[in-house]
């Protein structure tokens, strides 16, 4: 459960203010967590997005809560054409079970209470910063000025490293 409550903890700081006090979505939303989860009341001041804290130390998972198995996970890479390392599945399997307990957590939260809230409520008419230049037709012969910030050129293309071996 600690592991719950500190990724409930990571959401509540993503609603942090510009002034430093968490936005909620609503009372009922708090009011509806998940058995496990904490209200936070004051945010830290050193806000910290590390995946360790979302990581299950030491927790123990009942065999309902299990989705992902290592056989399930063995047959997902071979559809994905990657190689596992027999010694690499089991931190892997765990590592992408916690992701899953991640999203299950997200799932289980209730704002519909508010939904007005989630979306944004910007009038794009309105709040255009850089407006769109006139379609204009032009002669197309503009590759000098194009290029004159390039660090290399060749021609009338831009040269950049070679990313693949031959």
């Amino acid at each position: 459960m600690r592991a719950a409550t500190t990724f409930h903890r990571v959401i509540r700081r993503a609603t942090e203010t510009s002034r430093g006090t968490a936005r909620y979505l609503s009372d009922s939303a708090a009011a509806a967590l998940p058995e496990g989860l904490e209200e936070i009341y004051s945010v830290p001041s050193t806000l910290s997005w590390s995946l360790k804290e979302l990581h299950q130390e030491g927790a123990v998972l009942n065999a309902a809560d299990v989705v992902l198995t290592e056989e399930k996970l063995r047959e997902l890479a071979e559809l994905c054409h990657l190689h596992l390392d027999d010694d690499k599945v089991p931190g892997l399997l765990k590592d992408v079970e916690a992701i899953i307990q991640c999203t299950k957590t997200i799932q289980a939260m209730t704002i519909s209470d508010n939904i007005d809230d989630v979306y944004s409520t910007s009038n794009f008419d309105a709040d255009i910063v850089a407006p769109l230049r006139d379609d204009v037709v032009t002669a197309g012969d503009c590759a000098d000025k194009i290029l004159a910030n390039a660090a290399e050129r060749s021609g009338y293309y831009f040269k950049v490293p070679k990313v693949m071996r031959d």
